[in-house]
């Protein structure tokens, strides 16, 4: 396994690691009714093994996955050649993109959020990255919402140690406690903090949003509560109340700002070095920054995490 430049990356290296799909059906719904009908770029960013790419390489002309686990990411490409989709294949720290400023028009980020320790850069990079006038949706796991409360007093009840598992909900920045924490941290936001962090970089968010995760948890072997779940959680969907309820947020919204008439035929022309946002071209199988910075595509994947 390669090293990580980051510790607080969170490792999906495991081959046998497998996300639970209960959303996927709300989420592939959510990009087609919120996300424009066209793009020109669109990235797929934390694509995980590719789950939802193809629904978004239905509204996008050229499509991007990205993500930092070399195991997902060639699930992922094995997953689009396998549905013949064309899309490109790149390996980057959502802090670091290798992506010149204003130059992706779309951006879709599904269960990727909650891992950033600070959302405020994560979110700062991504936006650079935007065009005015492009979209983005995005969901995250919210700490002022009745789930988390509930855990809070299950945890108090029992006599645990609240500050080792959960500190109180309602403050931004909450660490979900799990046997997997260290390899994979959770963390909760307040519905202020992400508008907060929004509007400093000049995102306006949409008035549709949808809030979903804690019916989706229904054991699926009970078909009947399962079907009673799903539907009570979609009728629910994009109802005021359902904010408070459902841990799981998902939000639109769109940069602000001048959009210019810039053209990118090609990825090569919208790339840039993630270490110093230098002019790159690609020579067989590397990918060269006008400072010295040099990256490896292997398979079809470029790799921008670590530069030799």
């Amino acid at each position: 396994m390669e090293t990580r430049t980051n510790q607080y990356i969170p490792d999906y290296e495991d081959p046998a690691f497998i996300i639970d799909d209960a959303e996927a059906s709300m989420e592939a719904r959510i990009i087609r009714e919120l996300l424009p009908s066209f793009s020109e770029w669109s990235v797929d960013l934390g694509c995980g093994y590719g789950r939802l790419s193809a629904v978004l390489a239905e509204r996008s002309r050229k499509l991007i996955l990205v993500d930092y686990s070399m195991t997902n990411m060639k699930r992922a490409r094995q997953r689009m050649l396998h549905e013949g989709i064309w899309a490109s294949f790149l390996l980057a720290d959502i802090s670091h993109l290798p992506f010149r400023s204003s130059s992706i028009d779309t951006v879709a980020m599904f269960r990727v959020f909650h891992h950033f320790p600070d959302p405020e850069l994560a979110m700062r990079e991504i936006v650079r990255c935007m065009r005015p006038y492009g979209h983005m949706v995005f969901n995250y796991n919210s700490s002022d919402n009745a789930s988390m409360i509930l855990f809070w007093l299950k945890d108090r009840i029992n006599g645990g140690k609240i500050s080792e598992k959960f500190p109180f909900p309602l403050v931004s920045g909450t660490l979900r406690g799990s046997p997997e924490s260290s390899k994979r941290p959770i963390y909760f936001q307040t519905h202020s903090t992400i508008r907060n962090i929004m509007r400093q970089n000049r995102l306006v968010p949409s008035r549709r949003d949808f809030h979903s995760g804690m019916l989706g948890k229904v054991d699926t072997h009970n078909r009947l509560l399962s079907q009673m779940a799903r539907n009570l959680q979609t009728r629910m969907v994009n109802k005021w109340p359902s904010r408070f309820l459902f841990p799981n947020n998902y939000v639109l919204c769109r940069k602000e700002g001048y959009r210019d008439n810039t053209e990118f035929q090609n990825l090569e022309d919208l790339l840039a070095c993630p270490v110093c946002y230098g002019m790159i071209s690609i020579k067989d199988s590397s990918v060269w920054c006008e400072n010295g910075h040099r990256f490896s595509i292997v398979d079809g994947i470029y790799d921008f995490r670590n530069p030799s």
